[in-house]
């Protein structure tokens, strides 16, 4: 009887670890089974994103060049350039030359008429050329095409336009001094004015403060410069019954003064030559237009 219930012990213990072992091997198998189905539910996903990212990297570059174009890169300079920048001054100009004032002589040397007046449009460029960290030079050059009119034996001839050249040569030199500009260490533009401030217009060439004026900062706003805000300076004369040759001026971050860029000092050479300031026209940055009036 007791061999028997040995018998039936051991018989029980041996089923209970046959169905150890295959619950073990189940279990094994059936985590191997999930193992595999994570890596090849990682590995199809990995397949999907790369077919995903390849078919969205063309669409993406379409789309740029069609909706989204490449963004311009801001101006590298502030208050005023030292390098790479040029203004185009333009001019329109009529002399009177007054009867007998002129004669005209064809090439024999014989009296064949008298001027009666010249006209004609002029071109000055200024450009600037750094040559130092705080420090450019300014350089100047025109082009002048004139007409002249003629009159011959009571006849009046219209003679064809001739283009006179100056080569760009130093007209000044140019010092940055935080937010103030110098010109031939004369205060050209200076940016940390506040509205109600006064500034001094003064001769570029003389110490003398007879034709000195004084304008006030009547309101400051802003403009776009190569598609960037940039503040603007507007002044007013101080006194209106003050005799001037202007009675207001504005003056543009990064661009100068907007009527001319040596306005704020008296140019007698130019005041002369060109009968009164030219008027700034266009506003370059390495060949590229960055300010134009309007």
């Amino acid at each position: 009887m007791s061999l028997l219930r040995n018998h039936q012990a051991e018989q029980i213990l041996s089923d209970i670890k046959k169905d150890n072992c295959f619950a073990t091997e189940v279990m094994n198998s059936y985590e191997a089974k999930q193992k595999n189905k994570t890596r090849l539910s990682k590995i199809l996903n990995i397949f999907i994103l790369s077919i995903i990212l390849f078919l969205m990297v063309p669409i993406a570059a379409c789309g740029k060049d069609k909706d989204e174009p490449p963004t311009e890169p801001k101006l590298p300079f502030g208050v005023f350039p030292l390098n790479d920048v040029s203004w185009e001054h333009g001019r329109s100009i009529h002399v009177n030359a007054g009867p007998g004032e002129r004669p005209v002589y064809d090439d024999t040397g014989k009296l064949i008429g008298t001027i009666m007046y010249w006209s004609g449009k002029a071109t000055i460029t200024y450009s600037v050329k750094q040559v130092g960290e705080n420090r450019a030079e300014l350089y100047v050059a025109d082009e002048v095409t004139w007409r002249r009119e003629v009159k011959m034996y009571g006849k009046e001839v219209v003679w064809d336009d001739t283009t006179w050249f100056t080569p760009s040569k130093l007209d000044a030199e140019i010092r940055l001094d935080g937010r103030k500009v110098y010109c031939n260490n004369r205060l050209l533009y200076d940016f940390t004015l506040n509205v109600g401030d006064t500034f001094i217009v003064s001769d570029y060439a003389d110490d003398s403060e007879e034709y000195d004026a004084t304008f006030v900062l009547a309101s400051i706003d802003s403009t776009l410069v190569d598609n960037e805000q940039r503040r603007r300076y507007n002044f007013k004369l101080k006194d209106p019954n003050f005799s001037y040759e202007w009675d207001k001026f504005t003056l543009i971050e990064g661009i100068g003064c907007a009527e001319y860029i040596l306005r704020t000092l008296r140019t007698p050479f130019l005041h002369q030559e060109y009968m009164g300031p030219p008027e700034l026209n266009k506003v370059y940055f390495k060949d590229k237009i960055i300010w134009e009036r309007k």
